[in-house]
């Protein structure tokens, strides 16, 4: 294999033993900067700034480039492997080598460990990469001559503790002689000349490094020499300095440590900066895996730090109590190798900064429980790393001491599944590749519950689909343990954080299990709390300190799932539980008042909890959209009040599905209960969910909410379930039924909103029934109480325009579209409202470009009929128009095809003459005239007047004699372009002409609605 010298000149030797010529400077700075590597990849930028100190030519990639090739060419194209714009070496290294030793002699006995260590020292040849100029290379050459000394001052100390002090006195002098200011190698010469009875030449030894120190650098000696100097005095032989000792008190790492390769970076960045100490804070959950990272980090990196690594369990979370920062000190203190520790924490404090002044170590000061506790225990030179992990986020060591705070969060889904992997065998993993991911889910992704899962489950001989179904249970804390020891039991991990909060953020902690699921604002804390929100945001900030919660997204937070399941455990809490119930409730209620003010809820009980002002329609969705989920959990728990006021949401989001399944398990809920309002306004609720597709299902709910409502004393109520019972009846094709509904209702005594409610949902059983100037009237006096209702507007437009008042159509459609934005089911009224104005006023292809999205956004809601089959009939009557007859006949026998499905007469008859008028069209007379009857009986039996004429003008054009007959049918109704194509085909072109001069601009324009009387009839042109 190619071997790599760096420790000296660059040499390199091929497998065989024979040197390598590198040849150029720049071949030899790129062969040097990937060694130093170590078989990391090396980025194309860092080769060119190796290669070039300042002002890189613009070719400098290119010739970078070249010089790989030429050593490929060298050393074999195995040696340097491209990945990507970056590059590795694959060859030893001697750097490599003298660490191998160094790191084999930490764990022997003195007597073994001088020997090896002699033989690492043995591979130097000189300064590393001397000869090679290069600012870059220079700053790693530095690291590795500093690592030199500082394993030749712990090799000579072995060797003076084993009795070889007459034999080091000349290195050591010449040590000293190059490195004068070099502390620890002066108290090593000092000890070497004192038991080589030259105590004289050690006192004196002493006096010049004193006096060098003082006159040179303005400092006295630092506590090794001191020592070294106290020894001799006292004629102490057996001393050894303290500054020799290399504490390395890491815990083990962990084997199959997976994942978080983003933060080992974010760690690794960090060892650039040696201005000034470094302090990183590792903060998160119970259980997250911490102390892993940070163990697993200070291995890997243990090399950097050539004067040892400092560690202590400050126990800031633990069943016994913390230790105090002087215990700590001392500790490492006597670890360093001081003897005589002072028993004040500041003078500790202060001897510890002075021992680590010229030291470059690693500390980890694991699972710490304040900024006090940790900041006597923080080194004051450069060159030491310190790492501190918490459950608390310890932010005041970033404000005060200029930390980095590194968030832990859980392991992602396929690092979760990799660890289980790793535990289990990959074998047993892959053989369930889906248990796993669920078992990792029931998990949390928190790497303690998953060792826990895997640890017992690798102990047994189950299928990891048996684990999943036993975590899937009622207490699936109590199974992610392990028997006999508390450190690997989750719910313990947990109780310890739970056990260090104050009483006010304990009691909200163990509230929050109320939560139906894992995130709220500060308002529900509040409600939880019953306490204002003062007080309640206290609360959060101390959880989000311990790391219990964090913040989600704006205003927001959430806790990790299983300790949601923790705190649930903790215990129920009636009262609080109401409050949480009263809250969604009644700000439910707030936002939708702001967007819905129209559609009333029921009366709710007096309560007192802190609703969230909500200042804006946006303001109010977001707070809807980001709570459904917890609303409907509750709502399905039971609470008609919750299933109501999300009645008034699921509506507006068209979410029909939902909104019928929460109101049926209320409904029963208030059955058991007995509640007749529950029961009437859950009735009421079903049938409002389901009456855009299943009218009739409707009708059964909407009735016995009416009679519930009557035996509760609630006229109101059973006004709005008759009101709703008659707009069933019209989507039923039934407007003369409705009609005498309506009749009923009005038999209440109701307010004006009621009034006017009324007065909009009468409107369309006047329009089914023919009588347009009726419901125009109607819905005038609606609009003058409602005037910016979309429905009013948008229904009255729809008159307007069937009038024949395209203007006063235009203007009403345009309010109802400013007023519809956010809420789905209103802007499908909008779309449908302006896809009849576009084709009714001869704009076939916006109408064609509008109804096609009204269809796309009727399909998403999938529970609306009604705006289905308007946006087919608009599509198939546009397509008919411009002579696509085979995608219009498609269209128009999907309507009528879903509309006897969901038995929507009034849409099936209307749909029949459409289609009919588009199979004439296309050359089929004989099926046209079917669908032309069936649309006739549909119109004479229900009333459908409009339809009626329609139909009779359709069979006109096939043949049958009654267009006179329509034409009567269509004055009467006073739908202006019934009357046109009538008139039409009765040869009055003029009065035709002046009712499409009215509705497209043109007397010579007829619409699409228009039926055709030829292919080359001049009005469709």
């Amino acid at each position: 294999m190619t071997e790599i010298r760096l420790l000296g000149p660059l040499e390199v030797l091929a497998g065989s033993g024979e040197r390598v010529r590198i040849g150029s400077t720049r071949d030899q700075k790129v062969l040097a900067a990937l060694a130093l590597a170590s078989g990391r990849l090396v980025a194309l930028d860092h080769l060119v700034a190796v290669a070039w100190d300042v002002d890189p030519p613009s070719t400098a990639r290119h010739q970078v480039q070249k010089s790989i090739a030429s050593l490929r060419a060298l050393l074999g194209s195995s040696v340097i492997v491209t990945d990507g714009t970056a590059y590795r070496v694959v060859a030893g290294t001697d750097v490599a080598a003298f660490e191998d030793r160094v790191r084999s002699a930490a764990v022997l006995e003195p007597s073994q460990a001088a020997p090896v260590l002699r033989s690492a020292l043995e591979l130097w040849r000189g300064p590393a990469l001397a000869g090679l100029a290069s600012s870059e290379l220079r700053i790693d050459a530095d690291r590795c001559d500093e690592r030199r000394i500082s394993v030749t001052e712990r090799c000579c100390s072995l060797e003076l503790e084993l009795g070889g002090h007459r034999e080091l006195v000349p290195e050591l002098t010449a040590l000293v002689a190059e490195h004068p200011f070099r502390e620890g190698l002066v108290a090593l010469l000092m000890t070497a000349l004192y038991r080589s009875d030259r105590q004289a030449d050690a006192l004196e030894l002493y006096r010049v490094t004193h006096r060098r120190l003082v006159d040179e650098l303005g400092v006295e000696p630092g506590p090794v020499l001191r020592e070294a100097h106290d020894a001799v005095l006292a004629q102490d032989a057996g001393v050894v300095p303290a500054g020799q000792v290399v504490p390395r008190q890491l815990p083990a790492d962990l084997v199959r440590f997976t994942g978080r390769e983003d933060h080992l970076q974010s760690l690794d960045a960090l060892l650039e900066s040696s201005s000034t100490v470094v302090i990183t804070s590792i903060a998160g959950v119970a259980g997250v895996g911490k102390t892993a990272l940070a163990v697993h980090w200070a291995h890997r990196v243990s090399e950097s730090f050539p004067d040892g690594q400092l560690y202590v369990n400050l126990r800031g979370f633990d069943d016994a109590p913390p230790i105090t920062s002087s215990e700590a000190l001392t500790g490492f203190l006597r670890s360093l190798g001081v003897s005589q520790v002072p028993g004040d924490e500041l003078e500790q404090a202060a001897l510890y900064r002075s021992v680590l002044a010229q030291r470059r170590m690693l500390v980890l000061l694991d699972n710490a429980v304040s900024e006090d506790q940790v900041r006597p225990l923080l080194p004051g030179s450069p060159g030491c790393v310190v790492v501190v992990t918490s459950r608390n986020d310890l932010r005041g060591l970033m404000a005060v001491d200029d930390a980095h705070r590194l968030e832990l969060d859980v392991l992602t889904p396929s690092e979760s599944a990799a660890l289980i992997g790793r535990m289990l065998g990959p074998a047993r993993a892959s053989a369930e590749p889906e248990a796993v991911e669920s078992l990792a889910r029931l998990c949390g992704h928190l790497p303690l519950a998953l060792r826990v899962a895997a640890a017992n489950l690798a102990a047994s001989r189950d299928r990891v689909a048996d684990a999943v179904a036993a975590l899937e249970g009622d207490d699936r804390l109590s199974k992610l343990a392990i028997r006999g020891d508390q450190r690997a039991v989750v719910s313990a991990a947990f109780a310890l954080s739970h056990r260090e909060l104050a009483p006010g953020p304990a009691r909200l902690f163990r509230l929050l299990g109320l939560l139906p699921r894992t995130d709220f604002t500060v308002h529900a804390a509040a409600a939880l709390l019953g306490e204002p929100l003062a007080s309640a945001r206290a609360c959060v900030a101390a959880l989000e300190i311990a790391n219990l919660i964090e913040p989600h997204t704006a205003g927001r937070y959430r806790l990790h799932d299983l300790l949601h399941l923790y705190a649930r455990g903790l215990g129920d809490d009636p009262e609080a539980r109401q409050r949480l119930f009263d809250f969604y409730v009644l700000t439910a209620d707030a936002a939708l008042d702001v967007l819905m003010p129209r559609m009333l809820h029921a009366e709710r009980p007096s309560r007192t909890v802190e609703v969230p002002p909500f200042g804006d329609r946006e303001s109010a969705l977001s707070w809807l959209d980001s709570e459904r989920d917890s609303m409907v959990t509750l709502a399905f728990s039971g609470c008609w009040h919750m299933a109501d006021a999300l009645r008034r949401y699921l509506w507006m989001r068209s979410d029909h599905q939902t909104a019928q399944a929460v109101a049926t398990a209320a409904l029963r809920h208030a059955k058991q209960e007995g509640d007749l309002a529950g029961q009437a306004t859950m009735e009421s609720a079903i049938g409002t969910a389901v009456m855009g597709w299943d009218a009739g299902t409707a009708v059964g709910h909407f009735t016995r909410a009416a009679e519930l409502f009557r035996s509760a004393g609630d006229l109101v109520g059973a006004h709005r379930a008759l009101h709703n019972l008659g707009a069933c009846h019209v989507v039923q094709g039934y407007p003369v039924k409705a009609l005498e509904v309506y009749r009923e209702a009005t038999g209440h005594q109701v307010g004006a909103s009621e009034t006017a409610l009324m007065m909009v949902t009468v409107g369309p059983a006047f329009v089914a029934s023919g009588d347009l100037h009726e419901a125009m009237a109607h819905y005038d006096k609606a609009i003058k109480l409602l005037p910016d209702d979309v429905p009013a507007l948008g229904w009255t437009g729809e008159v307007a325009l069937a009038l024949g008042d395209v203007s006063r159509a235009r203007d009403l459609i345009g309010r109802a579209a400013a007023s519809a934005a956010g809420v789905p089911h209103w802007e499908l009224c909008v779309l449908h409202d302006e896809s009849l104005l576009l084709m009714d006023t001869g704009q076939s292809a916006q109408a064609l470009s509008v109804a096609t999205r009204l269809h796309d956004m009727a399909v998403r809601a999938s529970a609306n009929t009604h705006y289905l089959l308007r946006a087919l009939d608009v599509i198939g009557t546009v397509q008919r128009h411009l002579g696509r007859f085979d995608v219009a006949i498609a269209s128009l026998t999907r309507g009528v095809s879903v509309a006897v499905d969901r038995s929507v007469a009034y849409q099936e008859a209307w749909s029949r003459v459409s289609l009919a008028r588009a199979l004439f069209a296309a050359g089929d007379p004989v099926e046209a005239a079917r669908h032309a009857y069936l649309a006739l009986e549909l119109a004479v039996a229900r009333g459908f007047q409009v339809i009626h004429a329609r139909a009779l003008t359709t069979l006109s054009v096939l043949g049958q004699s009654r267009a006179e007959e329509a034409l009567e049918i269509a004055l009467a109704t006073g739908h202006a372009l019934a009357q046109a194509e009538a008139w039409s085909f009765l040869g009055e072109h003029g009065q035709a002409a002046e009712i499409f001069q009215r509705c497209t601009g043109s007397a010579a324009h007829a619409p699409a609605s228009v039926l055709s009387l030829e292919p080359s009839c001049t009005f469709c042109s």
